[in-house]
């Protein structure tokens, strides 16, 4: 995101932005075939479409709260400008108006001065959207928030993935974890 900062469509940017992270991530399983392979990226007007149906249904609960709790653990403070203008720019594209009403108003009590308060007020506005999606089963207790995600955070701070061995890890979990309740 430092190097490519948002501009232009936020839905289009997004969309590149996800399209990088798997490009980075085809990268990686040709060297470490543990690593899971993404599929093809979808035209972006093939996804545009798809969410323009999905968004006259009703959601059945937060949109991406597995990866916004994955970007949250990985917060460091010294990335607070890369942060604030990701949270900021997805409180134009969040999916569904009502939902992405409560984010924006939520967006006004984000602290960020710790990981520890970021993820807090990710816990805090996914208990707010999942209340209004009437999916309060799926959020877990903040406890069991940092055992589920704290498995996937990242074990450097190189700013890229770390492959320092420090850690090894199912890629399968991983996978689990970071595509399970995708909108999709």
């Amino acid at each position: 995101m430092k190097k490519d900062p948002p501009h232009g469509d936020p839905e289009k940017w997004l969309y590149d932005f996800h399209n990088k992270v798997n490009a980075k991530l085809r990268g990686q399983c040709e060297t470490d075939k543990r690593v899971i392979c993404p599929p093809p990226d979808p035209e972006f007007a093939d996804v545009k479409a798809h969410y323009e149906i999905l968004s006259k249904e009703a959601p059945s609960a937060p949109p991406g709260m597995d990866f916004l709790f994955c970007i949250a653990f990985n917060y460091a403070p010294d990335r607070y400008e890369i942060y604030q203008e990701f949270f900021g720019t997805l409180g134009d594209v969040y999916p569904y108006a009502p939902l992405r009403k409560i984010y924006r108003e939520h967006l006004k009590h984000l602290s960020m001065e710790s990981q520890r308060d970021i993820v807090r007020w990710m816990y805090s506005l996914m208990k707010e959207l999942c209340a209004a999606t009437g999916s309060e089963r799926l959020l877990p207790s903040i406890k069991g928030v940092y055992r589920r995600y704290g498995y996937v955070k990242s074990s450097c701070n190189r700013g890229k993935t770390c492959r320092n061995g420090k850690r090894q890890r199912d890629h399968r979990k991983t996978f689990k974890v970071t595509h399970a309740r995708l909108l999709h």
